[in-house]
């Protein structure tokens, strides 16, 4: 259906049924971008699987809806070594 310009349709089922939402979160976002409601739009894009996000952002881009998508958290650095001011204290 949205292929076909009917993001009205596609809208109106996905705001109808939890389940048709769940089952279908990326193509209900990009129904939402089609219609230019971004609220509705970020709030379907957290639905969808994570490895998602960029490409449906992307789309919704192209149909002139900007979503931001959040960047991955970077990874935590690991501790720091512990200097031992006495040689018998790194033993333990």
């Amino acid at each position: 259906m949205l292929r076909a310009g009917k993001a009205d349709e596609v809208l109106a089922a996905c705001r109808g049924s939890a389940r048709v939402l769940a089952q279908n979160a990326p193509t209900c976002t990009l129904a939402a971008c089609q219609a230019h409601d971004p609220a509705t739009a970020r709030a379907w894009l957290a639905r969808a699987s994570a490895g998602k996000h960029a490409a449906i952002a992307a789309q919704c881009a192209s149909a002139g809806t900007t979503l931001e998508v959040a960047a991955p958290a970077p990874p935590s650095p690991a501790p720091a070594a512990k200097a031992c001011d006495d040689p018998m204290e790194c033993r333990k």
